[in-house]
């Protein structure tokens, strides 16, 4: 791992419209390039808040978020969704798959909105589809399935897709939304595998949020957002 910054957060405080109280307050934060964080703590403790502040989906109105070196609550919306393109990969709990696309295209689609991944991909001398294929042998998604709609998938085989699309063009940082929600635990722990493999091999650092605190030791760092949202950072260990 790399003792370069990736991700810098200062005096942040963040509040939804029409609520008195802060949802989200962190001092200080600072994850390295090439680590992994898991991010726990309980329902409504600002999960969800978090992850739309480092995506920049959302601004604070206080404080700095700092991401590959960018100062991301300075730029306009438009701004932040070209640098969100470029530098993060997002894994939502939802996928949020394109269902009129098949599952090669919903990974490759990555690419054509982002110049940066694709410059990646041709350094690396890959094209988008061959770098998909590879993706999905690497998760396991059996190539019988790729020219299909992504709605005919399971929910399992549907999260390998959502993955390899975050993973495409290795962006600087991978946001991950309770990825393992919806699978048992053998599913479970050979995802987190692969996930953790694929990510250290790109050198992309990893954001992976979920209520399981059973995982937490697969992780570099742990973030615990507590109820009254002041966030507390403690070293993990494999």
């Amino acid at each position: 791992m790399s003792g370069k910054s990736i991700i810098a957060l200062n005096q942040l405080s963040f509040a939804w419209p029409k609520q008195a109280k802060p949802a989200l307050q962190i001092d200080a934060f600072q994850l390295n390039a090439g680590e992994r964080l898991f991010v726990y703590g309980p329902s409504g403790c600002g999960k969800s808040t978090l992850l739309s502040l480092l995506a920049g989906v959302v601004v604070p109105q206080a404080g700095q978020v700092e991401i590959a070196g960018q100062r991301i609550e300075r730029l306009s919306a438009a701004q932040r969704d070209h640098f969100r393109a470029d530098n993060i990969g997002l894994v939502f709990q939802q996928f949020n798959l394109l269902p009129y696309l098949n599952v090669l295209d919903n990974i490759t689609l990555a690419c054509d909105f982002s110049r940066q991944r694709a410059a990646t991909l041709k350094t690396r001398q890959v094209s988008a589809l061959s770098e998909a294929k590879r993706l999905l042998s690497r998760l396991l998604l059996p190539e019988a399935l790729w020219q299909h709609s992504v709605m005919s998938l399971s929910i399992g085989q549907q999260q390998r897709v959502a993955v390899a699309r975050a993973l495409i063009g290795a962006p600087p940082v991978i946001i991950a939304d309770e990825p393992t929600s919806a699978l048992d635990h053998q599913s479970r722990d050979q995802f987190l595998q692969l996930l953790m493999a694929e990510t250290q091999d790109s050198g992309s650092s990893l954001v992976f949020v979920s209520h399981d605190e059973s995982l937490k030791d697969h992780f570099d760092r742990h973030l615990h957002l507590p109820s009254l949202n002041q966030a507390t950072v403690s070293q993990g260990g494999l």
